[in-house]
């Protein structure tokens, strides 16, 4: 596309010359999308209290029946992450990425994130690995324990010692059991925030997640619209 004034080349999606500024006809491809994702948006009165800025629109909410209950003043028993089309509100349970390593910490509290500055979702398995490693080297232990028993050596003091070796083993293998959880993951430019995924469906999951790249698209292609905006797609 040639700019009418200047005759700069333009990419697709620019509305506006990059060197001029002078506006290019074209279909409004961002007011539909627009259009679309607050037609989509799930109304939930009342959940401007705890935006910003109150002229924030919803458009996604994962945990929408946790965001009810706190609207309602029923408390929180999990924790929900709503997005509107400026920012990501955390608030209730979670698990808190610290650094660039994944050390999850469950905390309860609240965050707010720039949608800018959103960086990817996923989903994953969480597990202390330690507690796992530690449980098949008490098993060993405790099966050699047993061996040298049985071979007619001290065999009462070495079926004690394989019996606590297994005790060790049961316990460390529980605890490795509890601390799988299954993760859905926000994650963002200094760090990430983590839900269980037992608290959601996966349909839920899946919605907001295409309501959350959505509203991202929206407001990176509102950006490169503007007079000027397009210097980064040289």
């Amino acid at each position: 596309m040639i700019c009418e004034k200047c005759g700069e080349e333009l990419g697709n999606g620019f509305r506006y010359c990059r060197v001029c500024g002078t506006p290019v006809p074209s279909a409004d491809l961002l007011g539909d999308k627009k259009a679309m994702l607050l037609a989509q948006a799930d109304m939930i009165p009342g959940s401007e209290k705890f935006f910003i800025d109150p002229n924030e629109r919803l458009v996604g909410v994962l945990g929408k029946d946790y965001l009810s209950d706190y609207l309602d003043g029923k408390g929180l028993r999990r924790g929900f992450v709503a997005v509107t089309d400026r920012r990501v509100y955390q608030k209730g349970r979670a698990y808190v990425q610290h650094g660039g390593r994944m050390s999850l910490l469950r905390a309860k509290g609240s965050a707010v994130i720039d949608l800018a500055d959103v960086t990817g979702t996923r989903i994953f398995s969480s597990a202390n690995m330690l507690r796992l490693v530690l449980c098949v080297l008490f098993f060993v232990a405790a099966a050699g324990a047993g061996v040298y028993a049985f071979a007619g050596h001290s065999t009462k003091l070495f079926c004690y010692i394989a019996g606590g070796l297994l005790l060790l083993s049961a316990v460390c293998l529980l605890g490795y059991l509890i601390s799988r959880r299954g993760l859905i993951t926000i994650t963002f430019k200094s760090g990430g925030v983590s839900l269980d995924r037992k608290w959601f469906r996966k349909d839920e999951f899946y919605e907001f997640q295409r309501q959350l790249y959505l509203a991202k698209d929206i407001l990176i292609e509102g950006y490169m619209q503007t007079p000027y905006g397009g210097d980064s797609r040289r």
